[in-house]
């Protein structure tokens, strides 16, 4: 531990010594000089007060804490200069290898090593080595206002990136090598990075997400880095503003064609706001029909091959596709896909060893579909695996599949991802609904009911007092959970929300000490502070709610860590309050119990009200995360669920069950912390990422009795993986190529 946080014990404990001595001298020998009902108002009223400041404090705590837990906000500004410049620069290196690293594995080990084109040779019994060969294409490069210029046979890509200086813009047909080239430069300039730590990092990112909130490129940058990358916002942030990446954008013409000349729009103010080099790749004839064109220096056309191209690589294959050779040489049609180097390459596996008659005529979509799904066929025929998912059972699932990625402009697939638009049945989506809204009132109404009931009940002896106190605490948990879980802050709500816990209140008041006015008072100042304090969360509330139920699954992005540092500052800035809070606190219960009671009540109150805004700094997240899994969000956020609410939980049932055994006995303890600890780990483990966890299992379930979903989706698209349909990318998954994701699209549901 630091000497910082050793020093804020310190002061904490001298300000409970403080609290204990004042909460002792007051009960001791001011509160008897006083009448019984003077002293009673003062105490009350001082409560009131002080209760109202303790709340309208915590509630911006809590707010943090909570979105934290969802969405891994780092706090930078602390971090930072809490840690030493050496320390800051360790972490910057770490981050920046770790990165280098992420992408090295999941974009050119992950899918340019393993290209289709290698794996099909390799079905063809050749061996696929990249560095060997260049690619049987020839490129073109074409400059503002300069005529085309014929590149030399064999120029790698960056070269022609370090010609115009640092950008350009890579066009070609569909399967032309657009990717491939764009997956080249990337690793020649990981190489660089890696060497150079003043180099740019390199990052591939799909332009296909961008249209989902269309944002300025480098706050949908700071975005992709963590939702794809795990990177913490703060660092991706830094790195944005510092132009420390090198933005490789693939899929221009994936981007949805009402928002392509927006998204180009988009990309030139970032150029101009940043000077940053930025590399864009998309297929041809989508960026010609836009009417906004790319600042960039120059483009890179990948041509079609040529009849010699396609001829002579035919023919290197061997005696096996001597018909197709014969085939392509008659066949305008063939000829024209032949052209494409991906779907060569397809030709060549697929029709090996056929004769010429069975080269079926037809028109050019004819043959491409023909084509394509020859190859899933041969895929099933040469990778054969014993399982229980037919063939049939795939392709249905994988046309399923192609077309939620195709709605959603998805490139890259995460399990985690799914979302109740996936529910094509209305029935379906009833379920969903319903089902999410029962658990939120279930989990809300139980776990604040049913522990507050039992406390009322054991100190008043009052089984009627316990059900109305149990019923009010209830409506109250169950709205504040509803509210917080989907989004509506409305002022409505908020409302029913503040009438129901000053309802809550003020029963609870009423109960111990029969007085009206106090209990009325006080009921309506805590409903106006809940009435009002939740209205900033409202700012950036989903847009989903509680009318429109139909609640976005947002998974946690980040496992948080802990910093004793940021987590002392955060406790020693709250103590003052804390300690006021304490001492009306435990004046109060000194004075209507027994003061060992109220000494208890107010340390305990103030260490709670602290210790709530020490976890609320303290939970960080400060590296990157180099290793990703299918559904990684999904464990996150259970992981995260977790600890919150086993914090929460152990130190709610502490705290209040040890009061709990002052005012009762030791079982009466018992009881309350048992039952606050059940109800700590419900709230915060729910809020933290446990609902996303309940609203996936939903999803799923319905997904597999409706849209025949496997339950079991990694080893689905793992065998997928195995018939070369898919490819993994970290924690994600995507169609071998484009193509065939459309081709999948395009067939025929059953």
């Amino acid at each position: 531990m630091s000497t910082r946080f050793r020093r804020a014990v310190l002061t904490a404990l001298a300000l409970v010594f403080v609290l204990a001595l004042a909460v002792f001298l007051i009960g001791k020998f001011v509160l008897p000089l006083l009448p019984q009902v003077i002293s009673s108002d003062i105490v009350l009223w001082g409560v009131i007060i002080s209760a109202v400041a303790a709340f309208l404090a915590t509630v911006k705590d809590v707010i943090e804490l909570v979105e934290r837990a969802a969405n891994s906000r780092g706090r930078v500004a602390e971090l930072a200069t809490g840690l030493m410049q050496s320390r800051v620069d360790t972490i910057h290196r770490r981050n920046r290898s770790i990165m280098l690293k992420k992408v090295e594995v999941t974009w050119v080990k992950g899918v340019l090593e393993s290209s289709l084109h290698g794996a099909l040779l390799l079905q063809l019994g050749m061996e696929y080595q990249t560095d060997m060969v260049d690619h049987p294409w020839d490129m073109v490069l074409q400059r503002p206002d300069q005529a085309r210029q014929e590149l030399p046979e064999g120029t790698k890509v960056v070269e022609v990136f370090d010609t115009l200086g640092g950008s350009l813009l890579i066009l070609g047909e569909p399967g032309s090598g657009k990717t491939t080239a764009l997956l080249e430069l990337a690793r020649d300039l990981i190489a660089r990075a890696t060497r150079d730590d003043d180099h740019p990092i390199p990052v591939v990112f799909n332009l296909s997400s961008w249209c989902e909130n269309r944002r300025d490129i480098e706050d949908w940058l700071v975005d992709e880095l963590n939702s794809k990358y795990d990177v913490p916002l703060y660092v991706g942030k830094g790195w944005a503003e510092g132009d420390e990446l090198l933005p490789l954008l693939d899929g221009l013409d994936e981007v949805r064609e009402e928002y392509r000349n927006e998204c180009v729009d988009a990309i030139n103010r970032f150029r101009r706001r940043h000077m940053a080099n930025v590399v864009v790749c998309s297929r041809i004839d989508d960026y010609k029909s836009l009417t906004s064109k790319l600042t960039l220096p120059g483009a890179v056309v990948q041509r079609p091959l040529t009849l010699k191209q396609i001829d002579e690589y035919i023919a290197s294959l061997g005696a096996k596709l001597r018909a197709v050779r014969k085939a392509v040489k008659s066949d305008s049609a063939l000829q024209q896909l032949a052209r494409s180097p991906l779907v060569l390459s397809i030709i060549a596996f697929v029709y090996q060893g056929m004769s010429v008659d069975d080269l079926r005529p037809g028109t050019l979509e004819e043959k491409r579909d023909r084509l394509f799904a020859t190859y899933v066929s041969r895929m099933f025929e040469h990778r054969k695996i014993t399982g229980k998912y037919r063939a049939e059972q795939v392709i249905r699932r994988l046309i399923w599949l192609s077309r939620q990625m195709k709605s959603n402009a998805q490139t890259v697939f995460h399990i985690e991802q799914l979302q109740p638009g996936a529910l094509s049945s209305t029935v379906a989506r009833t379920l969903y609904v319903g089902s999410a809204n029962l658990i939120i009132w279930l989990l809300g109404g139980l776990s604040l009911g049913l522990p507050c009931g039992l406390a009322i009940h054991l100190l008043t002896h009052s089984p009627s007092n316990g059900i109305i106190a149990g019923m009010l605490y209830g409506l109250t948990g169950s709205l504040g959970m509803a509210i917080a879980l989907t989004g509506n802050y409305q002022l409505r709500y908020r409302a029913m929300l503040g009438f129901a816990f000053g309802g809550a209140i003020a029963q609870t008041v009423q109960v111990f000490v029969s007085n009206l006015p106090v209990s009325i008072v006080l009921g309506l100042a805590v409903g106006l502070v809940t009435l009002f304090a939740f209205r900033q969360i409202g700012v950036s509330a989903p847009a989903s709610t509680v009318a429109n139920p139909i609640m976005k699954i947002s998974t946690a992005r980040k496992r948080l860590g802990w910093s004793w540092r940021t987590g002392s500052v955060g406790f020693v800035k709250r103590l003052p309050l804390a300690v006021v809070f304490g001492l009306a606190a435990g004046l109060t219960a000194g004075l209507f119990f027994e003061w060992s009671f109220g000494l208890a009540t107010g340390v305990m109150f103030s260490l709670t009200l602290a210790v709530a805004s020490a976890i609320s700094h303290g939970m960080i997240d400060v590296n990157i995360e180099p290793i990703s899994r299918p559904n990684e969000g999904i464990w996150r956020s259970l992981q995260n669920a977790l600890r919150f609410g086993l914090a929460a939980g152990l130190w709610t049932g502490i705290v209040l069950g040890y009061l709990g055994a002052l005012m009762t006995n030791s079982v009466g303890g018992l009881a309350v912390g048992c039952s606050f600890f059940a109800a700590g780990f419900i709230v915060a483990g729910v809020i933290a990422g446990g609902f996303a966890v309940i609203q996936h299992g939903i999803l799923r379930v319905l997904l597999v009795f409706y849209e025949d979903v496997p339950l079991r989706y990694p080893a689905f698209l793992n065998r997928a993986v195995h018939h070369i349909f898919l490819r993994r990318v970290g924690g994600g998954y995507i169609f071998i190529h484009r193509l065939l994701l459309e081709h999948f699209a395009a067939r025929q549901y059953t």
